[in-house]
């Protein structure tokens, strides 16, 4: 059932001079598990999605242009267009997007809830200069897990590019003209165990089966992590030697009713079969994260 590894701790990052933390940016709307990636036309720019909540009708995913060094918004907050719209707009209903830069290319993955349970899909997205708007390429792609189970939730899913042959800018494997060889784009099924899946196009219609390529296994990791089940969230990028990616996982304190949500970071290799080798020891978060004035957290 797969390969064991142990793990290492990570580096108290609170221990650096430079604060890691971004004060939060004070906006009206409600924004829910943000992504962003650095654009492919200006690396001056960094694009950012989150989910955009509509009471009584399906989530839309919103966008936002910022400045990558000041963080000052560049373009006014927008909605993801679904195709190239002629005269009617139609938004991309959906939950929980990632976005990612894979060979060149930008992505979405993210997961819609039209049906019971969530289904996850991806699509090749495409920033329209002339009309100032992002859309998708082409109907988005619905992902099958080879064993999925229609009874339970299919999201979080983190995507990475695998390319041995390619150089790497910004953690994402980019076109080279003495290499040309395309990146295989590989998505974190789950975290423990570590299963990797890679989607392949099953029929003509869009839809794409996930078929587990590897599995590995913690020796140790049956309480190293006491905040809930280990859920997916950012894609990975290389960092070094290693493969970086943040996750999150969520709880209700014994003696308070509201959830909690906490995250956590950790690192895999860079080559099959992608064991995970640290992870944090405790969730990430800074000292001015512990607020109770609004009644959301309790010292996490």
């Amino acid at each position: 059932d797969g390969q064991n590894y142990s793990l290492a701790p990570f580096e108290d990052m609170c221990k650096r001079q430079k604060s890691f933390v971004l004060d939060a940016w004070k906006v009206k709307d409600t924004w829910i598990n943000p992504s962003m990636t650095l654009s492919q036309s200006d690396p001056t720019k960094v694009v950012i999605v989150w989910r955009m909540p509509d009471k009584g009708r399906h989530d839309k995913i919103g966008y936002m242009w910022l400045h990558r060094y000041s963080w000052n918004i560049t373009k006014s907050k927008d909605m993801i267009e679904l195709v190239k719209p002629t005269k009617w707009r139609t938004y991309l209903l959906g939950e929980d997007a990632r976005i990612f830069n894979h060979f060149g290319k930008v992505y979405i993955v993210y997961n819609n809830h039209l049906t019971r349970f969530k289904r996850l899909y991806y699509a090749e997205l495409f920033y329209d200069v002339k009309e100032d708007m992002f859309h998708t390429l082409d109907p988005p792609n619905h992902v099958i897990f080879e064993n999925e189970v229609n009874i339970r939730h299919q999201k979080n899913w983190s995507p990475f590019d695998f390319c041995p042959q390619c150089s790497f800018h910004g953690g994402s494997a980019i076109p080279s003209q003495t290499h040309p060889v395309n990146a295989t784009l590989l998505f974190v099924y789950s975290i423990r165990p570590h299963i990797i899946v890679q989607a392949y196009q099953t029929n003509i219609t869009g839809e794409m089966t996930a078929e587990v390529v590897f599995k590995t296994t913690a020796q140790d990791s049956s309480d190293f992590w006491q905040w809930g089940e280990m859920r997916g969230g950012t894609p990975a990028l290389l960092v070094g030697d290693s493969y970086l990616a943040f996750f999150h996982s969520s709880g209700r304190l014994s003696h308070k009713h509201v959830i909690t949500y906490v995250m956590g970071a950790y690192m895999f290799e860079r080559n099959p079969p992608f064991a995970i080798t640290h992870i944090s020891p405790e969730p990430i978060f800074h000292q001015t994260f512990i607020n109770e004035s609004y009644g959301w957290a309790y010292k996490v």
